[in-house]
């Protein structure tokens, strides 16, 4: 049986592919993965997160960008965070204007009960108990 070869894309092949269909692709290394559609509960999750951080953000330099946001975060690795924290003005990668090459990624704590979501730059820690109360059994 012969392995079937993987599709190699360029940076500049994805991008015009990512821009040009309806489905959303990861990238990395010349791969590129779909973007899965999220369940509801996910989505709720993400929806809340983002209010959460958005109250928290007040009166800071920061904003909260959620949904369909493709992000730089290596050389040859683009992803659509859920929820994305940018401070200042936002840096993009071209005259496109849709994706950005800056931002603070959310770090989780998994520690028990008091397991809770970070961002660094602002200093903002959410506890994960908060989020997912009455979404989640």
């Amino acid at each position: 049986m012969t392995a079937v070869p993987i599709p190699r894309y360029s940076v500049e092949q994805y991008l015009a592919l990512d821009r040009s269909g309806d489905q959303k692709f990861d990238y990395y290394d010349g791969e590129m993965f779909p973007v899965a559609a999220a369940s509801v509960e996910h989505g709720r999750i993400a929806a809340k997160l983002a209010r959460r951080l958005d109250e928290r953000l007040d009166g800071t330099s920061c904003a909260t960008i959620a949904g369909s946001v493709r992000v730089r975060v290596l050389p040859t690795k683009f992803v659509y965070p859920d929820v994305l924290v940018v401070c200042g003005e936002p840096a993009l990668t071209d005259g496109h204007a849709d994706t950005l090459t800056d931002g603070d990624w959310l770090s989780k704590s998994y520690k028990g009960p008091d397991a809770e979501v970070r961002i660094e730059s602002p200093g903002i820690s959410i506890p994960l108990s908060e989020i997912y109360l009455g979404i989640l059994p």
